[in-house]
């Protein structure tokens, strides 16, 4: 069985460079969640270990890709009820900091492997909501003040 979802990327395509084959965890062990009423979670330790309890399918999609549910589009009738416990295990790895950002990159082929998830990117148009002001004169309404530090457009000084 199959488990197609399409991750819908909001954003400019960049062209992809030929990317090397994707890191992996050494050992990982999924299996349905021991309690569905824990919070959900997941985090690394030092020495390479990546711990996820109660995640849902969607919840591991987005630390693994991440992206925002809006992005998530498709996918299987559960992607949100079945809850998953995790623990895997990467070598080479003493400092849980450096190993964050990998061990979300390992979580991709793990999903393709036990979830037999196949991934599909594309461009669509979403709604775009802005906050303009109403009135003509410019004014801010009476609980809203213009912030003078704030440059939105990230502009530098």
């Amino acid at each position: 069985m199959k488990t197609r979802l399409i991750l819908v990327l909001a954003l400019t395509a960049t062209l992809r460079a030929q990317i090397p084959e994707a890191p992996a965890f050494d050992v990982a062990a999924i299996r349905p969640a021991a309690d569905t009423t824990a919070f959900s979670y997941s985090h690394v330790e030092p020495g390479g270990r990546y711990i996820g309890q109660n995640m849902s399918l969607r919840l591991l999609i987005k630390t693994a890709y991440g992206v925002h549910d809006n992005q998530i589009v498709e996918g299987p009738s559960w992607i949100d009820s079945q809850r998953w416990d995790i623990n895997a295990k990467a070598e080479g790895y003493k400092d849980a900091m450096a190993f964050r950002d990998m061990s979300r990159l390992m979580v991709r082929p793990l999903l393709a492997d036990r979830f037999q998830l196949v991934m599909h990117h594309e461009l669509r148009e979403l709604p775009v909501y802005a906050l303009v002001v109403a009135k003509s004169s410019g004014e801010l309404g009476p609980k809203l003040r213009h912030d003078q530090t704030c440059d939105p457009l990230g502009k530098p000084d």
